[in-house]
């Protein structure tokens, strides 16, 4: 067993903590005038603030804005509703840090004024392990529904768990390719092959753990040189051999994502979001089987998204490890969890603490091997069974983990948790998730936030720096499309044609729906679905005039504005998905007969949406025109009463 480092628990009287490398923004916004304002708690030992934003989809910062020590807020007014901002808050401050007597400290927050909802998220593969497929049919069904119910466009693909990396990364790429912009992500379910790339230490332990490293994001790097000739490392210990990499044993050279060149700088970039969620070889939760540990996760799964389980929005922090020589590897749990429900909302504790008390995310260190990270073992997350979704992590060897009882796997096996990652070497950054951002994107971000070749001032998107940015180990445990904050949805939904053929949708309200509810129809089951509703319509029941016949497949989702540490925005539910069939319509029949000398019209009262039309010629569609006045209402029909022409004319029931 092994350490961090020697003297990992020691820490120096009088210095910072974790905590102090971090500011921790918040935001409120205004809608009309727009604006985002920006605030931080106040630091006595602070000697100056800069501000950089950026539209959350590019790439670099806009200039820095100097805001002075005393300050507490900024207000920016150049901003519009519905833009997706990001902002960096950068400290200088004169405490005394173990790398000098002065400390840089970092804060980040995605904000916005009212962002809309999404409508469709991208196409997500859905990569299975084959021996898992028929145990759990009914459940990846039901995954499946909810993916599609959230916006998703799925690709199953199932695969054996002995098949080469480069098959399935074949799959995933042909897609990919077939469709670049629609592509997204990527769920690996069950023990899918895992590819290993590289010769690096990301535990901090050259000597006994050095080499190739599971590297799941291989899946998601679509265009990069991925080579099995120029490693040829056996320097870690004979109980790792799976780190040994040498040439042409299917173990990949990169270390860092690769680009299109041999070395790492410049470095490509990962295309796709990818997760995974492998639970087998878990002793430590036995008498559950892998299957049945799974089933759990697709059970728990299925209910963060239909809000059935709310855990709380705040986070707690295990840090076992301290300052530890300025690497304070705890702050990205304080920065990430502080973005997501602010400072006030995360505290320090124990994993104990999460037995009978349920917090959202949770990070903690210590020394650690592949099933522990002290004091806490593989067999703590069975027996506390802590009720918390997203774990960080962070300790020497397990981020190889692919081995039997891996403590970084272990979140996944509880009956809260839902994605955990490793993070400290380098930091995570989830401020994405605060504004409807899916776990798979804050992966993506931390693995493209490397270094450039030959630009100036270690230009990190993401500050700050630490070992081994751009890491191949770098990996999602969990579903990446899974999102922060749910909303209930609406339920028994009812479709039926009305007296005109029209589908006319009913439902039992959702508790959520502060805005109301959106509609959506497809003409396949699996989508694209197109919105109906302009503007949320607050009414249980919808009328569809557009359509009378064909089979039509709709979607109804609650809408709520929510309100959190960055803004606002317009969150939608998963949908209540119903399937009506239509026949041809049968048109209303016409009856025309000679009354007094004068022409009486009558229809059924029940012909909803047609208006009597008029022609001369029967066969020149231009020439119908809408006959001018009321029907008058007479036991169960309309009728109109008209002067007969001088010449012939035509009279027709029509849809306008």
């Amino acid at each position: 067993m092994w350490c961090l480092a020697a003297g990992l628990l020691l820490t120096r009287v009088g210095a910072a903590t974790s905590k102090d490398y971090n500011v921790f923004v918040e935001a409120t916004v205004t809608e009309s005038p727009p604006a985002i304002v920006l605030s931080w708690p106040a630091e006595a030992k602070a000697t100056g603030y800069h501000i950089s934003r950026k539209v959350r989809t590019e790439t670099g910062w806009g200039p820095a804005v100097a805001v002075a020590r005393t300050a507490t807020t900024w207000t920016d007014t150049a901003v519009s509703v519905g833009t997706k901002y990001e902002y960096q808050v950068r400290r200088t401050s004169t405490i005394a840090a173990a790398a000098s007597a002065a400390l840089t400290s970092y804060g980040y927050l995605c904000a916005g004024i009212r962002l809309p909802p999404a409508e469709h998220r991208g196409t997500v593969m859905l990569v299975v392990d084959s021996s898992q497929a028929l145990a759990l049919e009914a459940e990846l069904a039901r995954l499946h529904d909810d993916l599609v119910g959230d916006g998703w466009t799925v690709i199953r693909h199932d695969v054996a768990r002995t098949a080469a990396v480069t098959a399935v990364k074949a799959l995933i790429r042909a897609n990919y390719e077939a469709a670049p912009d629609e592509v997204r992500t990527v769920l690996l379910f069950g023990h899918v092959p895992v590819a290993r790339s590289g010769e690096i230490a990301a535990g901090g332990h050259p000597d006994v753990h050095r080499g190739a490293f599971p590297a799941d994001l291989y899946y998601g790097e679509m265009d990069g040189r991925w080579t099995d000739t120029t490693v040829n490392n056996r320097t870690a210990a004979s109980s790792l051999s799976d780190c040994w990499n040498v040439p042409g044993d299917g173990k990949f050279d990169a270390s860092y994502v690769p680009g299109l060149t041999a070395d790492f700088l410049p470095g490509g970039a990962v295309e796709l979001e990818v997760g995974r969620v492998d639970l087998w070889g878990m002793p430590s939760f036995l008498p559950l089987t892998e299957t049945e540990l799974l089933r759990r996760y697709l059970d728990k799964d299925h209910a963060h998204r239909h809000a059935v389980r709310v855990l709380p929005r705040r986070a707690l922090i295990t840090d076992n490890v301290g300052e530890f020589d300025g690497k304070a590897y705890a702050q990205g749990g304080w920065r990430s969890w502080g973005s997501l429900f602010g400072v006030a909302n995360v505290s320090s504790g124990t994993l104990d603490t999460l037995k009978t008390n349920a917090y959202f995310g949770h990070y903690m260190n210590g020394a650690g091997d592949n099933n522990w990270c002290e004091p806490t073992h593989t067999v703590d997350f069975a027996r506390v069974d802590p009720q918390t979704a997203f774990v960080m992590l962070y300790g020497s060897h397990f981020s190889d983990w692919n081995k039997a009882d891996n403590i970084l796997r272990a979140p996944l096996c509880t009956t809260a948790g839902l994605a955990s990652v490793y993070s400290g070497i380098p930091h995570w950054f989830l401020h994405p998730l605060s504004l409807g951002g899916t776990f798979g994107e804050a992966a993506r971000l931390v693995q493209n936030n490397f270094y450039t070749a030959g630009a100036p001032d270690w230009p990190l998107t993401y500050q700050p720096a630490s070992s081994f940015v751009g890491g191949i180990h770098l990996s999602l445990h969990g579903d990446p499309t899974l999102r922060l904050l749910a909303v209930a949805p609406p339920t028994a939904l009812n479709l039926a044609p009305n007296g005109g053929g029209h589908p006319e949708l009913s439902w039992v309200a959702s508790p959520g729906a502060s805005l109301g509810y959106h509609l959506y129809r497809a003409n396949q089951r699996g989508g694209p679905f197109s919105r109906l509703t302009p503007e949320p319509i607050t009414q249980t029941t919808f009328l569809d005039s557009s359509v009378s016949s064909g089979t039509c497949f709709y979607q109804v989702k609650a809408a709520r504005l929510e309100t959190t540490v960055g803004g606002t925005f317009v969150n939608t539910s998963q949908a209540l998905s119903g399937t009506i069939e239509l026949g041809e319509p049968i048109r209303p029949a016409l009856a025309i007969r000679l009354v007094d000398g004068m022409l009486r019209l009558t229809w059924p009262t029940s012909a909803v949406g047609y208006e009597l039309q008029a022609a001369a010629e029967w066969n020149e569609p231009g020439r119908w025109t809408p006959v001018t006045g009321s029907p008058a209402q007479e036991e169960g029909r309309q009728a109109m009463t008209l002067l007969p022409a001088e010449t012939t004319r035509y009279f027709r029931l029509a849809r306008p």
